[in-house]
């Protein structure tokens, strides 16, 4: 791979990532601030992102309990909080690829998934 020095300018909000690939700031900023949109999740089925997407925080609204939960190999989770309750306000952060309720209500907020 041929290195080229403009991509590193700081002006065209890219950074250069572990894998040899390039990421835009301003796209990861509008993605944790709900730009790619999100998911209210009040029910116990199991919701899944679009192709390519992952839920990259989950804010919980009301007092919740995970049922399961996968997260994408790329960003491992060690341990589990499934079976326990998780307070209202809280926000967990990560690359979930699919995302069960026992109970509570969330937001699953959208991003693609690198």
């Amino acid at each position: 791979m041929a290195f080229d020095i403009h991509s590193m300018d700081p002006g065209n909000g890219r950074k250069f990532r572990e894998s040899n690939s390039y990421t835009n700031t301003a796209d990861l900023s509008e993605e944790y601030l709900g730009g790619k949109g999100f998911v209210v999740i009040t029910d116990t089925g199991t919701h899944t992102p679009a192709t390519g997407m992952c839920f990259k925080a989950l804010h919980v609204l009301t007092n919740a309990v995970f049922a399961s939960y996968t997260v994408d190999a790329s960003a491992p989770i060690t341990g589990s909080f499934a079976t326990v309750t998780i307070n209202a306000g809280t926000v967990l952060y990560g690359k979930f690829t699919s995302v069960t309720l026992t109970s509570g209500s969330i937001l699953a907020y959208n991003g693609v998934l690198l």
